[in-house]
């Protein structure tokens, strides 16, 4: 595999790049407006925790882990499944692969949505999974609309439509796949 600087977002796949030879690689993608698709690094734990509404005191530990394992898994595959989006070199969008195999954490700043930036950040990261030869699956709390939506738009679909709907704190998370 040829190691790459950056890719334009017309071509078809993120690929691995080396910085300065320092070893410490990364996938990027140049997108529109100059903002780039990146993998996230253990340094941008902290800000993917604040922006998860679940934080507590251990899961920025929990969010570095996770970002080790796909580390491991993108230098051996050359697919990240953990990716980022930065504008002017600030983070503004993520999404994440649980230990499990789940996709999570998808999330763009609020100053940035509705710009498609959810939808790269799903399609890239269901991309990598396909071609880490992994299963789609992700889980979406009952009422969070803008999740469900698109992740229905881009052919996902739950597991379970006839399970009852949680309410209030009990609001259950249920399983959404998707056919590859």
């Amino acid at each position: 595999q040829t190691l790459v600087k950056r890719q334009a977002l017309n071509d078809d796949e993120l690929h691995l790049s080396s910085e300065d030879g320092g070893g410490k690689y990364q996938i990027q993608k140049e997108l529109n407006d100059g903002m780039l698709l990146r993998n996230l690094l253990v340094e941008d734990a902290p800000w993917v925790d604040s922006r998860w509404p679940y934080s507590s005191k251990k899961s920025v530990v929990m969010i570095q882990r996770q970002l080790r394992a796909d580390t491991m898994n993108a230098t051996a595959t050359g697919y990240s499944c953990c990716l980022g989006i930065e504008d002017n070199g600030n983070l503004v969008g993520c999404i994440m692969r649980h230990r499990n195999g789940s996709l999570g954490i998808l999330h763009v700043d609020e100053a940035y949505r509705r710009q498609g930036l959810g939808t790269i950040l799903l399609s890239e990261a269901s991309s990598s999974m396909i071609k880490r030869a992994e299963p789609l699956m992700c889980y979406i709390v009952d009422g969070n609309t803008q999740s469900e939506e698109l992740f229905t738009s881009l052919g996902w679909s739950k597991v379970n439509i006839n399970d009852k709907r949680g309410t209030g704190k009990r609001r259950a998370k249920r399983l959404w796949t998707c056919r590859q």
